[in-house]
């Protein structure tokens, strides 16, 4: 049986600037934290499985015009796309750069021009390096530092733009450069991480409370990464821990929606020492409401109690599941449970799931063939179960508002680089040609008919 999603259902794609432009140096960008641990030679670095470099990418930055007009083709009525800060404010004291401010606005232009309403992201993963290097996330400064690029943003693009996210996966911006040192400043040390993430969190509310000065139409949110966690057995500490590890992906969602830290959290010793009565009341004081919440669900997660981890839980990996290229869990019914979790936790609030995907494997790191990967059989599943969870939702009284594909086109994913075909467009990175996968025209046709079969 077909289900109808209704009318003004949001069916869009997404893409990153730091993922597809390219053009890492050119009209005034600075260098990102990960384009910075790519090309460091000395102390920490990320671990980078693709030795090809981050500096051209899918070359958005040049090919934007005809990437449109071909994502006009598919259909999508959004396109999440995010805002390189780095290309914005290149350095602490530098005046907002033109060129940058020229360059997103014809991207803005040709976005509407080709039909999508636009959704703008304005941090994914890209921290300049100038802020690390004048203190980082940790810093007093940095709320204020962010706010200001934002509102730059906001002055310059809010006649247009109304749906804004201030942070793409925020847990993994502050965690991983103080909590577990798996990217720049490469620290681990938990008072700071904690501290960090306060900062994100208060970044975001100066954020909202300067775009609804500007643009009182506007919709403003964030993008965590969520997955809904199961215990793989009925005894209650396992039950508390996977429950537990839920509360860690709330660590900065419930805060900016509620203006509260999880209970979970505040009841677990080890959290509790770093959530300080300082961080819950600067909370209360600075809270200002979400319009929306941005989920990128990839997979669920399965957890058992380790009370030796600072959220009490670890995850289990040993669980026979289907898995894609990056090891994501294939279990569609976890984004119904987590669609069905977060709208009963967080009172109905409109929901959108900014990302899902499905990766594949180049086995020839350095091959950037496209026809293997144009069939994909195993995409087109994913999607369909994955769309299909969405209407479960749906039709169980869930307010979700959109389901956008990650990603629109092949991109720069990270420490594994142009090794994971993600995108319904293929690219080749050595010509950087395009081409359409059979996925393309899959979701082509559920956008077309408004239906999942």
């Amino acid at each position: 049986m077909n289900y109808k999603f209704p009318k003004n259902f949001l069916w869009g794609v997404g893409g990153s600037a730091f993922q597809m432009e390219g053009a890492m140096l050119e009209d005034g960008k600075t260098l990102n934290t990960r384009e910075a641990s790519f090309f460091s030679v000395e102390g920490p670095r990320e671990k980078f499985i693709d030795p090809r470099s981050p500096a051209v990418c899918a070359d958005f930055y040049h090919r934007y015009p005809e990437d449109l007009k071909l994502m006009g083709e598919l259909g999508p009525k959004v396109f999440r796309y995010s805002i390189a800060w780095a290309r914005i404010i290149p350095s602490k004291d530098a005046e907002p750069n033109q060129k940058a401010i020229d360059y997103y606005n014809d991207v803005i232009d040709h976005m509407i021009a080709n039909g999508m309403t636009p959704f703008m992201d304005l941090f994914h993963a890209d921290l300049p390096m100038w802020v690390v290097e004048a203190g980082g996330i940790v810093c007093p400064d940095f709320v204020e530092w962010y706010a200001r690029y934002a509102e730059v943003c906001f002055r310059a693009f809010g006649d247009r733009v109304k749906y804004w996210s201030t942070v793409n996966e925020p847990m993994l911006m502050v965690f991983s450069p103080y909590s577990t040192a798996r990217s720049i400043p490469f620290e681990k040390d938990q008072k700071k991480a904690f501290r960090a993430a306060q900062n994100m969190v208060l970044a975001h509310f100066e954020s909202a409370r300067r775009l609804r000065k500007l643009w009182p139409d506007g919709k403003i949110g964030a993008v965590h990464n969520f997955c809904e966690v199961y215990a793989l057995t009925h005894e209650p500490e396992q039950v508390a821990a996977a429950e537990r590890r839920v509360a860690m992906y709330l660590t900065m969602l419930e805060p900016m929606a509620k203006g509260c830290y999880p209970r979970e959290l505040l009841e677990w010793p080890a959290t509790r020492e770093y959530i300080t009565d300082e961080l819950i009341g600067e909370l209360e004081e600075n809270h200002e409401p979400m319009d929306f919440i941005g989920i990128n669900f990839y997979c669920p997660k399965y957890a058992y109690f380790a009370p030796d981890a600072l959220f009490g839980n670890r995850e289990r990996k040993d669980v026979d599941i289907p898995r894609d290229g990056y090891g994501f869990a294939n279990y569609p019914s976890g984004l119904f449970d987590a669609l069905l979790r977060l709208d009963e936790r967080f009172d109905g609030i409109p929901l959108f799931v900014t990302e899902n995907g499905y990766t594949q494997t180049r086995s020839d790191v350095t091959s950037s063939e496209l026809e293997p990967f144009r069939h994909d059989v195993a995409r087109i599943s994913y999607m369909r179960e994955h769309i299909r969870a969405c209407a479960r939702a749906i039709k169980a009284g869930v307010n979700l508002q959109g389901y956008f594909y990650w990603s629109f086109m092949d991109s720069w994913e990270v420490t594994r680089g142009f090794t994971v075909p993600m995108g319904l467009v293929g690219v080749n990175f050595d010509t950087l040609e395009r081409q359409p996968r059979d996925s393309f025209y899959y979701y082509q046709q559920v956008i077309r008919e408004n239906t999942v079969d």
